[in-house]
């Protein structure tokens, strides 16, 4: 459960009137069962507020990738079949939205950044429940296998619409567009160094780009619509 309880949460939806539309957390519990509520007591408030009815239609999977995550953390060690099950589980049930576009960028919030992007234009996106990261964080305590979990995730819930062909789209939404396209072309040249000048590091939209380019994907560092199209190979 996360800093609110679930009654709390109750009542935000209440005081917000969503309750009207799909009683999210008494309706979520009714048909998916309490993980699943408690799913959706993770995400802030400001969340809740603004698209909780969509939120609570995710929070069955939400749930189960929760439970993979627990299960991970369980294992001593990461690089065994088991451990490959669960990550694969963990990023293909937070792929999500439909569409034939999948986008890719900064994380904002859920209404900015690339999954604003995808949800406006009715695209695919990967992004998981708050909790996941929570947990991760809180029991992988050296930063570098921490970040290889996480890039392993991200790069399960890419895997299949990469290996499908799928149009891909950059959001530039909520990052620096100049440093952001200027980072992309350091890294279309092979410039990891610059990359990491320009950004701190190479984050995981970059290294998302880096897979793409790795499957045959290409694409012109030149905005369309605040987005970079990344072309499927021919």
């Amino acid at each position: 459960m996360g800093a609110q309880s679930l009654d709390a949460a109750t009542n935000l939806y209440d005081a917000a009137n969503l309750a009207n539309t799909l009683s999210p957390f008494g309706e979520t519990a009714k048909r998916y069962g309490t993980a699943a509520a408690n799913a959706l007591a993770e995400w802030d408030s400001k969340t809740l507020k603004n698209d909780g009815a969509e939120i609570a239609l995710r929070s069955d999977s939400d749930a189960d990738v929760i439970q993979s995550t627990s299960d991970l953390l369980k294992l001593k060690d990461f690089n065994n079949p088991e451990a490959d099950r669960l990550i694969t589980a963990i990023g293909e049930n937070s792929r999500l939205g439909d569409g034939d576009t999948f986008y890719i960028g900064k994380w904002v919030d859920y209404d900015n950044g690339y999954v604003g992007d995808a949800r406006t234009n009715d695209g695919m996106f990967y992004n998981t429940n708050p909790q996941v990261y929570k947990m991760l964080k809180a029991n992988i305590k050296d930063p570098a296998v921490l970040d290889d979990i996480l890039w392993r995730i991200n790069h399960a819930a890419v895997k299949t619409p990469i290996a499908g062909n799928m149009s891909f789209k950059y959001s530039l939404d909520g990052c620096d567009p100049t440093t952001e396209v200027d980072a992309l072309q350091a890294l279309k040249a092979g410039d990891i160094k610059e990359v990491v000048n320009l950004l701190g590091k190479v984050p995981a939209r970059m290294q998302e780009v880096q897979a793409l380019m790795n499957a045959g994907y290409t694409f012109d560092v030149n905005p369309i619509d605040n987005t970079i199209p990344i072309q499927q190979p021919q």
